[in-house]
């Protein structure tokens, strides 16, 4: 089947981002329980692994970023290789809009889960994932963003390269 300018394109996207800082957020409450429960098991050599293991968290805030960067370059990249017929502009702005009505609802959801006490008793994500932070409680912003770069490769094409494109 031949997908040419497919509507999931502005879905796809904002779950990955999504599902990936609502992963680390669950994943660092998990092993940090796991390790507070377990800890007097373990002999010396497993806990440096575990110190060792716990300060690379860090490198998730930054990932957020380098995330947020590349799935906004695949979105203007996949814009400008996706064919499509302006006639689909008002598909795509009906998706674009269900998408910005979705994304309050998304960036409330990690803000409940941040938010919780049991994520609150191990971390305060302000505090140890300041980017990540910026991210989720921008998220709609984010999503605007993207969204319109996305429509805006999309279908400026014809206009770019000097008339209709085939």
């Amino acid at each position: 089947m031949k997908a040419k300018g497919q509507v999931t394109e502005l879905y796809i996207p904002f779950v990955i981002i999504f599902v990936l800082l609502f992963g680390v957020i669950i994943s660092f409450v998990v092993l940090d329980k796991f390790n507070t429960a377990v800890a007097s098991e373990f002999d010396t050599e497993a806990k440096d692994i575990i110190t060792k293991g716990a300060n690379s968290w860090s490198l998730f805030d930054y990932g957020s970023i380098i995330l947020v960067g590349g799935i906004f370059v695949g979105l203007i990249i996949s814009g400008f290789y996706i064919r499509t017929n302006p006639v689909f502009f008002f598909t795509f702005l009906t998706a674009f809009v269900a998408v910005m009505l979705v994304s309050p609802v998304l960036s409330n959801v990690m803000d409940q889960v941040k938010n919780d006490e049991v994520v609150t008793d191990v971390t305060n994500i302000s505090a140890d994932f300041p980017i990540m932070d910026y991210v989720t409680d921008n998220f709609p912003l984010f999503m605007g963003i993207g969204g319109f770069l996305f429509i805006l490769a999309l279908f400026a094409k014809p206009f770019l390269f000097g008339g209709r494109q085939e």
